[in-house]
């Protein structure tokens, strides 16, 4: 798959699927994307605006772009998380991840397919038990 991307000021990437229009990225404000996009319908280049994380348009779902979802382990704010064990079940706090394994708070290294992030449910109940 062909991918369009743009770095904010903290330089994290924001990567959508390649539209079927031209554009180009050019700079990110608050939660807005600016660029540029070519619209066919009407031969010229318009000015765009895409929301950061959405990727809809102010122009109308033919210029909205399509983001690409990270993997909850990909996204440092997503730390520290709660994850559960895909076989066993156990919970294990995640603090980070390094050489392609996600590093629990107790030192534990587990490959990436391992882990999935506890939903809001798990981590509400577990924290109501104590």
């Amino acid at each position: 798959m062909e991918t369009i991307s743009i770095k904010d000021n903290n330089f994290k990437v924001y990567e959508f699927e390649k539209p079927d229009f031209e554009c180009e990225l050019f700079t990110i404000k608050p939660n807005i994307i600016y660029g540029i996009w070519y619209d066919e319908k009407y031969d010229e280049w318009r000015n765009g605006q895409w929301g950061l994380n959405s990727g809809l348009s102010n122009d109308g779902a033919y210029s909205n772009l399509s983001p690409i979802k990270q993997k909850w382990y990909e996204d440092s704010n997503n730390f520290p998380a709660l994850a559960v064990d895909k076989k066993t079940g156990a919970y294990y706090k995640v603090v980070c991840v390094e050489e392609g394994f996600i590093i629990t708070d107790d030192g534990f290294r587990f490959k990436k397919e391992e882990l999935i992030l506890a939903t809001k449910e798990e981590r509400d109940s577990l924290y109501c038990e104590r």
